[in-house]
């Protein structure tokens, strides 16, 4: 697997981009069904985007299972979507590749989201209640990153309001 400049890739990063798209396919999820959030998502949102950043110090093995924490949670909150015989993609995990592969700017702005909302994250704990706003905004950030159709104006106003957040 090679990187958008055409390096190679770990497989500890490769798995991290496939949880940071199993994140946003999350989001997708709880998108619309926001009276779904709960304690058990919140966390496990917090610690699967500490699990994204790339200084993080954790085992490839440890990655693929917060992967499949973060599906099990996913098709709990949407359960029809895992066996739906006429698929929408909507819940589908997104391709990190297509944000490797976005023009500049809306790559740049994608970035800066996952950036922020990695901050965002690092500062809260796994164990203790995380204000609902917050939840909401990490949540809404991600579904923005996924969302390959929107441009700069409104990935702008998202990357405001993450780094609203981490001021």
């Amino acid at each position: 697997m090679f990187d958008h400049s055409g390096e190679p890739r770990s497989r500890k990063a490769v798995l991290q981009d496939r949880l940071t798209g199993t994140l946003i396919g999350l989001a997708n999820a709880i998108n619309g069904n926001e009276h779904l959030m709960n304690t058990r998502n919140s966390r496990l949102l917090i610690a699967a985007l500490k699990c994204t950043c790339p200084a993080c110090d954790i085992d490839p093995d440890d990655l693929v299972e917060m992967i499949d924490d973060v599906q099990h949670e996913k098709y709990r909150i949407v359960p029809n979507c895992a066996e739906c015989a006429n698929r929408c993609g909507r819940t589908d995990d997104y391709d990190m590749m297509g944000l490797w592969a976005a023009e500049e700017e809306s790559r740049i702005l994608r970035c800066r989201i996952l950036e922020g909302v990695r901050n965002i994250a690092a500062g809260l704990s796994e164990t203790e209640e995380a204000p609902r706003e917050t939840i909401l905004l990490l949540f809404n950030a991600l579904f923005a990153v996924g969302m390959g159709d929107w441009n700069g104006e409104a990935l702008m106003t998202v990357v405001r309001q993450v780094e609203q957040q981490q001021a």
